[in-house]
């Protein structure tokens, strides 16, 4: 959290009050607000504030789901900071009913896409494979499919063709073939961006030292 709090300082998004000050601009945020921290909730509730006053001054912050968050709603809690489970013993809930759909977070949460596209970019957490147009689905229909899914188990979701290469390692939220072995070939991913109408693919999800293209 305190980490995020400098980048955006730093960068002119916010200022010392934590107020937005990037006028009209957009803000990216390629997923991953869960399981980073003890500061979540600080972490998410700043973002909502900041949501709200970017689009009174014209601007946009969008928040993307990556896997940690899918992770969470599906109640997969290896990562969760173990203060948030004396939290939910506390209230007599499970971690994910903390985020589910009677939550302000938690519809905030469920109203935000895994893609989207900004000028001649696109933004996921993970990357596009492909073979993702194999499916024949827009943009915000990939993104529907994961509104409508969130929530489902492991066992629901590998039961559904579209939903098991949206949610498996080479779906939006968890590939990682930008950067690892078998990397993504080339000519295939040139013709992806083509097809649809983007230049560049912009992720978070894979660990590296520095940003890169």
């Amino acid at each position: 959290y305190q980490t995020m709090l400098q980048l955006l300082q730093n960068n002119g998004i916010i200022n010392e009050d934590l107020n937005w000050i990037f006028g009209d601009g957009h803000l990216v945020i390629t997923g991953d607000i869960f399981d980073r921290g003890d500061s979540v909730n600080q972490a998410l509730w700043l973002l909502y504030k900041l949501d709200a006053q970017a689009n009174q001054a014209g601007g946009a912050l969008h928040l993307l789901l990556g896997n940690h968050e899918t992770m969470v709603m599906a109640n997969d809690v290896r990562y969760v900071n173990k203060q948030y489970f004396e939290t939910t013993k506390l209230l007599g809930k499970t971690y994910p009913e903390l985020y589910d759909d009677s939550s302000i977070l938690g519809r905030w949460l469920r109203s935000k896409p895994v893609i989207i596209q900004v000028n001649d970019s696109l933004f996921m957490h993970g990357g596009l494979h492909p073979d993702i147009s194999n499916l024949q689905l827009s943009i915000p229909e990939i993104n529907e499919q994961f509104r409508n899914s969130l929530g489902m188990t492991k066992a629901e979701i590998k039961a559904q063709e579209i939903l098991a290469f949206l949610y498996g390692s080479t779906g939006p939220i968890w590939y990682r073939g930008y950067f690892n072995t078998p990397k993504v070939d080339n000519a295939a991913l040139d013709a992806l961006l083509e097809k649809l109408k983007v230049k560049r693919v912009i992720v978070g999800h894979t660990t590296m030292s520095g940003i890169f293209s």
